[in-house]
């Protein structure tokens, strides 16, 4: 059966939250040391250090703050949703990506957290959660979504571009010299005429 029939796009719940931090900490580790022959090895150990650091720390972690971050905007110009795959009757449904949408200089949205299970990519589940996110902005009067991912995920950057995405920039976290560490990425949306 094709994975992408069976995938529904719905908004975060609370049980979703550990699901979604492993989605994003696997895909982020596993890209990095999976370009491991393109970048030095000093950025990759950078770029790992970064992701664990992060975990730790807690920033990037699932909980209420991550539900209030995205979900609880007023003017709801934010949200988050997961890809759930639809199991037959043998099997229970399952998580098998997320993506979230936050109010940036508004008209102008930002991308954040997505990813989609490795056993999933290429399969269309991307391309489905970006399309979600991508009506919802043009319904909420964006003109155009952003999205920032460090600049060894490959599979993220290649994602965004067969999407219609470009490159707008690429630079350093640290602002210093020396190989980018990230790609910002953007795409215009048309804006549908309401009567």
């Amino acid at each position: 059966m094709d994975i992408a029939s069976t995938v529904v796009v719905r908004d975060l719940e609370a049980r979703d939250f550990a699901v979604v931090r492993e989605l994003w900490a696997s895909g982020l580790l596993g890209n990095t040391v999976n370009s491991q022959l393109a970048y030095p090895a000093s950025l990759i150990e950078e770029e790992t250090n970064f992701v664990n650091e992060t975990l730790q720390q807690g920033d990037m972690s699932c909980s209420e703050a991550l539900v209030n971050a995205y979900q609880s905007d007023p003017d709801k110009r934010s949200n988050f949703w997961v890809a759930v795959s639809q199991g037959d009757a043998d099997e229970a449904s399952c998580v098998v990506g997320c993506v979230g949408l936050r109010l940036g200089k508004f008209p102008v949205g930002d991308i954040g957290r997505f990813g989609v299970s490795s056993a999933c990519r290429g399969a269309g589940v991307g391309a489905q959660l970006l399309s979600v996110l991508e009506e919802y902005a043009r319904q909420h009067g964006y003109i155009s979504v952003t999205a920032t991912t460090v600049a060894l995920n490959t599979p993220a950057v290649k994602s965004y571009q067969k999407a219609g995405y470009r490159e707008v920039y690429r630079g350093r976290q640290d602002g210093k010299q020396g190989e980018p560490d990230f790609i910002r990425m953007q795409k215009g949306l048309s804006l549908e005429m309401k009567d």
